[in-house]
């Protein structure tokens, strides 16, 4: 683990001891503080895309794809072909 100096030390020593809810809500602030402004506005621009898309599906005006389909498309545009041997 890192060596932390005196009071950062002490802190992540005691947040160690936590819960592991505790310790994860703690990362997640953490994380949350080093994003830039403009990421969070991209998260909310995305945030208000999604909405939208799921109001569209609520209101039937959007058509849905079931994941092993959207799956089965992946695989086969971007599977590498097996090398016979």
């Amino acid at each position: 683990m890192l060596r932390m100096k005196n009071k950062s030390g002490n802190l992540l020593e005691k947040a160690l001891n936590l819960s592991p809810n505790a310790r994860a809500a703690i990362a997640h602030c953490l994380i949350q503080s080093l994003e830039e402004p403009s990421d969070l506005n991209h998260e909310k621009a995305w945030l208000k895309i999604a909405k939208k898309r799921w109001e569209e599906i609520e209101r039937g005006e959007a058509q849905t794809v079931k994941w092993g389909a959207i799956k089965n498309s992946i695989v086969k545009k971007y599977a590498k072909p097996r090398v016979s041997r």
